[in-house]
């Protein structure tokens, strides 16, 4: 009941965004045969980054919201929501794209070795050997969220219990988040300025906004 009663309300809007974001990135993704469209959408990957943005604020608003309706199982209920939401999916996904490898490529065995290192968070830093994740690479997004489900729920219920001030709040997340973006940086300049391994590699995916966006949802409450 109480989930009922505190459900947000529906945003039109951010549909629009979402739908711009999933342009963006399927323009970037067929820039890759065609010159053109490489001009236009060379950014698009940056779409995924507009993803993030909108799950840890809506991930936010959803955890303040429990909080507000019933404090001590706020965290339960989080993880339910998420898991019912996300893993029927993504179990079917994966079932079916293991079989799939395995009657093409007999390589059932090489794809789960590969998830099981993408869900380990070492790779796809590795981007060549045993552990590249074949067939699932573009499980990467999910696990970059999974992480953030496992760390900001507990830091920002904690800081609630704790009565910390929305201020306060927003200044650690946004002290959090110029230090991951810097580690990022010098990850980026160690490997001779290339992108893909700050980009793809989960912790460092940590300086988006979903930091910087929980003092505005803080204080909108």
């Amino acid at each position: 009941m109480a989930d009922d009663r505190r459900r947000l309300a529906y945003r039109p809007e951010l549909d629009g965004v979402r739908a711009i974001a999933v342009l963006a990135v399927l323009l970037f993704h067929l820039s890759t045969f065609s010159a053109p469209i490489e001009r236009v959408a060379g950014g698009g990957f940056l779409g995924v980054d507009v993803f993030f943005v909108l799950s840890g604020m809506l991930i936010t608003e959803l955890l303040i919201a429990d909080y507000a309706g019933n404090r001590n199982a706020a965290l339960r209920t989080f993880y339910l929501r998420r898991a019912r939401r996300l893993l029927p999916a993504v179990t079917a996904m994966l079932v079916l794209t293991i079989c799939y490898f395995q009657i093409e490529f007999h390589a059932a065995w090489r794809t789960l070795k590969g998830l099981a290192a993408l869900v380990a968070f070492v790779t796809i830093a590795h981007r060549t050997g045993s552990q590249y994740p074949f067939g699932v690479t573009h499980v990467w997004t999910l696990v970059v969220e999974w992480e953030f489900y496992l760390i900001w729920p507990l830091a920002l219920l904690y800081a609630l219990e704790r009565g910390m001030p929305p201020r306060m709040l927003s200044l650690i997340a946004a002290v959090a988040a110029v230090l991951v973006a810097g580690a990022a940086a010098l990850v980026f300049q160690a490997n001779g300025g290339d992108w893909t391994t700050p980009y793809f590699v989960a912790w460092l995916r940590f300086d988006r906004s979903e930091e910087r966006r929980v003092g505005k949802e803080c204080r909108s409450r």
